[in-house]
């Protein structure tokens, strides 16, 4: 019983060197595995935060392009307001131009119409001068013929 004491010795050795070698190739595994996890799971975050840093940044960029939209618009419509009053001013400013144009023309067509009656009435009156004194000695050459008859 000896011998076989040994080899059951020996097999239980040999069982447990080889278990013992398997324990330890699997317990490197697991501390390469888990080594793995861990460097996958790092680099896993540093992704998600650079993507995330990214979305952000091009969120911000948008917001940027948005704000400046917005206010070129703003301009933009300032300066299509001014353009509109300095419009209106100028439009107002011709008005009042061609009023006081009229008004200065009608002057002149009044001074005119009254120079012309003034002058219709001194002929008037000259022509009426002339006829009486024609009248006047008409009469009085007949008055004169009535006289010496």
């Amino acid at each position: 019983g000896f011998a076989s004491e040994k080899d059951f010795e020996g097999m239980v050795g040999d069982l447990r060197r080889t278990f013992i070698g398997w324990l330890k190739k699997t317990e490197s595994d697991l501390g390469a595995a888990q080594h793995d996890l861990k460097r996958e799971r790092q680099a896993f975050e540093e992704e998600k935060t650079r993507v995330w840093k990214q979305f952000m940044a091009e969120k911000q960029k948008e917001y940027e392009k948005i704000r400046e939209d917005r206010k070129k618009a703003d301009v933009e419509m300032q300066n299509a307001l001014k353009q509109v009053q300095i419009e209106r001013e100028d439009a107002r400013s011709k008005m009042n131009d061609e009023r006081m144009k009229l008004e200065q023309e009608k002057e002149q067509f009044r001074r005119k119409m009254r120079l012309e009656k003034e002058k219709f009435t001194r002929e008037y009156e000259a022509f009426e001068q002339e006829r009486r004194q024609v009248v006047e000695h008409n009469t009085a050459t007949e008055t004169m013929v009535d006289l010496n008859v």
